[in-house]
């Protein structure tokens, strides 16, 4: 699931590229991750690199981040995985 930061433009959408998602600063988690490794993987099979801007340990700093308003970020979908970004919206293609 993409999350973006409330006042983005992007949070009104029902579904996001990886293209518009990564026209944001992306925040990940720092390597070692399964999620992180999960993302490059699904960026590599389409030919595309994660440019990585902010990195943390812990998901919920991720979607605290994100909530402040420093960029996106891809997470898995589950509760309060956003931190209170409130700006969850579905990944496509």
């Amino acid at each position: 699931m993409a999350i973006v930061p409330k006042e983005s433009p992007l949070a009104s959408k029902s579904h996001l590229s990886w293209r518009e998602l990564l026209t944001l600063d992306f925040i990940t988690l720092q390597r070692p991750s399964a999620v992180r490794l999960m993302l490059e993987e699904e960026l590599a099979r389409s030919g595309r690199k994660l440019d990585v801007a902010l990195e943390s340990h812990q998901l919920v700093t991720v979607g605290r981040m994100v909530a402040s308003g420093l960029g996106g970020s891809a997470v898995p979908p589950r509760p309060l995985a956003d931190g209170g970004a409130g700006g969850g919206v579905p990944a496509a293609g």
